[in-house]
Order: C-alpha cells, then sequence, then structure tokens
C-alpha cells in the first residue's frame, strides 16, 4: 500500500515547464549552472512526501517520489498495539509572490501505534470510508484492532 501527498495539477504543470526549461538553457544556451539550478528547481517542485508499507513482508518507507520514481530506505514495522483512526484539519498554504491564503479542510488519518506512545502516519484521506477499509485491512494483515477516534 502506498500512499503519497496530492499535488495540484498548476504546481505539476509549473514543475515541468521549469524542469524543461533547465533543460533547453542547458543544452542549447551552453548556461550549466542555471540549466542545471532550473532542473533542480522543477525537480524539487514536482517531488512528493508520502508512506508505502508492504504488508506481507512487514515493513515500510517514508518515501519521497519524482516522477513516478520513488527514493525511501525500508524498516521493519514494529509490533503494532492498535490502529487509531481519527478526524483533523489539514492546512495547507498557498503563495502566489506576495500573497498567500491559508485553506483548511478536513480529513481522516490513520495512525499505526507501536511502543506505547510512538506512532507511524500510515493513510490519509478525505471520506471516512475509505480510512476504516483501509484500517481493518491493515489491521487484519498485522493482527491488531482498530481504534475509532473520530467521535471524540
Amino acid at each position: 500500500m502506498k500512499h503519497l501527498a496530492p499535488i495540484p495539477l498548476v504546481k505539476i504543470i509549473f514543475a515541468l515547464v521549469v524542469f524543461l526549461m533547465g533543460a533547453y538553457i542547458l543544452i542549447a544556451q551552453s548556461g550549466i549552472f542555471y540549466g542545471l539550478l532550473f532542473i533542480a528547481a522543477g525537480l524539487r517542485l514536482s517531488m512528493r512526501q508520502g508512506i508505502e508499507i508492504d504488508l506481507e513482508k512487514k515493513r515500510y518507507r517514508h518515501l519521497s517520489s519524482i516522477f513516478a520514481i520513488d527514493f525511501g530506505s525500508w524498516q521493519d514495522i514494529p509490533n503494532i498495539e492498535y490502529i487509531s483512526v481519527f478526524r483533523t484539519k489539514q492546512k495547507n498554504r498557498l503563495r502566489f509572490f506576495v500573497a498567500q491564503a491559508l485553506t483548511e479542510k478536513e480529513v481522516f488519518k490513520l495512525n499505526l501505534f507501536h511502543s506505547t506512545n510512538k506512532h507511524i502516519e500510515a493513510y490519509v484521506t478525505e471520506t471516512i470510508e475509505d480510512a476504516f477499509e483501509v484500517a481493518n485491512h491493515m489491521a487484519m494483515a498485522l493482527d491488531t484492532e482498530v481504534y475509532d477516534a473520530t467521535k471524540e
């Protein structure tokens, strides 16, 4: 199971334009420094963060993904005591030059708790049904219980 943070379409298009400008500068203009700078900026703008969980091998990794190429090192899943599903607000900051706006939306997060109070954030979704479907699937694979913290 892999979960990556979504990127707005506008940001993807902007990242692609910056990347292509860098490639053009690097190849056609022989501007190595500026070409590499624009390519690096385009790659950074297109980077997504997330988590991948392999329930069969009982391992997980925090990953970064650039143009569908994933990076991250695998770690064994510790002994999971329970899985918690809870409701929270996700804040996004939108910037355009000097103007900025804060938006927030309600989401449901799924955490895997281990070692009494430590947790691994495993999944984020906008629907409670999806959250519990994934939580129940993981609970069955990890032989643990699901705790419903959405009503508190």
